[in-house]
């Protein structure tokens, strides 16, 4: 699946469009998902792949958006990723309710904490490089995630489950 094309022609609203989703994350109390998803399609174009049954943990060794967040990965069900040069995610299922548990491996990657909540969380890295994860409900992921068959076939998939999205992006 392929993102809109109209973000390689407005290259220069891409500083414009990450702040924004930080000023809406800051002003709303936590990252919106649905803008998360429409910021991430439009700053840079890239490649989605989805696999209901799970994505081979093997595969995204080959390529990972960032070595330390690899055993996060490990942890979860991934079953999304999304690659462009600027702007990497992993997407999985989690038992996990918020990111206290994964705070030991995210808080070393963070220089400067942008906006942090129990399920939310906007860095900069020492690399300069934009870090956000977060933790939703189901019900947040249906409003922007309509890969899943939320009624019927994927129920028992996703019951009593949280989404969770780790995103490295490249200013």
């Amino acid at each position: 699946m392929q993102p809109s094309l109209r973000s390689s022609f407005h290259s220069f609203l891409r500083p414009q469009s990450l702040e924004h989703l930080i000023s809406e994350s800051k002003n709303n109390g936590h990252i919106p998902a649905q803008l998360f998803w429409e910021v991430r399609e439009r700053y840079a174009p890239g490649t989605i792949v989805f696999e209901r049954e799970g994505i081979d943990k093997g595969t995204i060794l080959e390529n990972p958006i960032r070595s330390d967040l690899i055993s996060i990965t490990q942890e979860h069900y991934l079953f999304l990723t999304f690659e462009s040069q600027e702007w990497k995610s992993y997407e999985m299922l989690t038992d996990l309710n918020d990111l206290t548990s994964m705070s030991a491996t995210l808080t070393p990657l963070c220089q400067t904490v942008i906006f942090q909540t129990d399920t939310d969380l906007i860095c900069l890295t020492p690399q300069k490089e934009v870090l956000t994860a977060f933790i939703k409900s189901i019900e947040e992921m249906k409003q922007a995630n309509g890969f899943f068959d939320y009624n019927k076939h994927d129920t028992q998939l996703l019951e009593n489950k949280n989404w969770l999205v780790l995103s490295v992006i490249t200013k």
